[in-house]
């Protein structure tokens, strides 16, 4: 009886911990095509080195290792592992819980870091050297329909002064894109003829 209970429990702990290492393996190659595709929006965010691509990159790998561990020393009887296993699971948890009670302790200064970043990457908006912010504020803009931090005024602050054109907003911000939408100056009555976004 006691063999018979080992044996499901093993085969229970297999199953599982393959599951989760298919799981893992699936967040690493999501990160990774994050971070191949859509690196340039990670570069609106001036001051972290970690950025949600990267997060996504490490915790599959994480995951897949540990699954890994536990599935191999289930299958091979390895004591060793699974001890290693449960340990590293344990930490884990730990983990989460103490993520989970500083991200509630400290949300509002996570957002008022948040803000401050992009409002300093908007001011780099436009520049030679400012490649990666240029297309990740146009990738942002065009996705979630909206215009700068606080709306359109920022670009009046920023945009012109980083790239001496006279656009009041990047092109990215009018509703129907085309190059020099967002000049005021393009047209006669001095109006932007294409709608711009105002969601913030």
């Amino acid at each position: 009886m006691g063999e018979s209970c080992y044996g499901a429990v093993r085969v229970i702990v297999i199953f599982f911990n393959f599951i989760f290492f298919l799981c893992g393996c699936g967040i690493l190659s999501f990160g990774i095509y994050v971070q191949i595709e859509k690196g340039d929006y990670a570069a609106v965010s001036t001051t972290r080195g970690l950025t949600a691509s990267l997060l996504l990159i490490v915790a599959g790998f994480i995951t897949a290792l540990i699954s890994f561990m536990g599935c191999l020393g289930a299958y091979k009887k390895m004591r060793t592992l699974l001890w290693i296993f449960v340990v590293m699971m344990g930490l884990i948890v730990i983990l989460e819980i103490a993520a989970f009670i500083l991200a509630i302790v400290y949300r509002g200064k996570l957002r008022d870091e948040l803000y401050d970043d992009m409002i300093s990457s908007a001011q780099e908006y436009g520049r030679e050297d400012q490649d990666g912010i240029t297309d990740g504020w146009d990738w942002i803009q065009r996705k979630f329909e909206c215009c700068g931090v606080n709306g359109t005024i920022d670009w009046a602050f920023y945009y012109q002064k980083a790239s001496g054109s006279h656009n009041i907003v990047p092109d990215s911000c009018c509703v129907v894109e085309n190059k020099g939408c967002g000049n005021p100056y393009k047209y006669s009555n001095g109006t932007v003829v294409s709608a711009i976004y105002t969601k913030v």
